[in-house]
């Protein structure tokens, strides 16, 4: 009966260390599924920058609205706009504030679906 003492402590002792592997191991699995979900991540971002995200994405809307924009030939020798000017203009215009607004959009979508849970 010497030995059974010894025994019991030895299994309780491995059972901790178990447990111990264990919670260290369920840390490590939320880590690495945490880490290479970009979609949580990108919305975690968009949740605690907003601001950023918001000038980025002018700027990038911006950007990509003056790279598109077709170059003119020759100028015009009378003052005004012609009426695809204008409408050029306000496209441009409905394009740049779509891109301004989506993000915020698709943020305020996602705190609403988020908030149901």
């Amino acid at each position: 009966m010497a030995g059974r003492p010894t025994q019991t402590n030895q299994i309780v002792a491995l059972r901790q260390r178990i447990e111990r592997n264990r919670f260290h191991l369920e840390r490590a699995v939320i880590d690495v599924r945490n880490r290479w979900d970009l979609p949580a991540r990108v919305r975690g971002s968009m949740r605690h920058h907003p601001r950023e995200w918001f000038f980025g994405s002018m700027g990038a809307g911006l950007m990509a609205a003056l790279s598109f924009k077709r170059r003119r030939k020759h100028r015009r020798e009378h003052g005004g706009q012609s009426p695809t000017r204008r409408g050029a203009v306000l496209a441009g215009t409905i394009g740049f504030l779509a891109s301004v607004a989506k993000p915020m959009v698709r943020q305020w979508l996602t705190r609403r679906f988020l908030d149901r849970r």
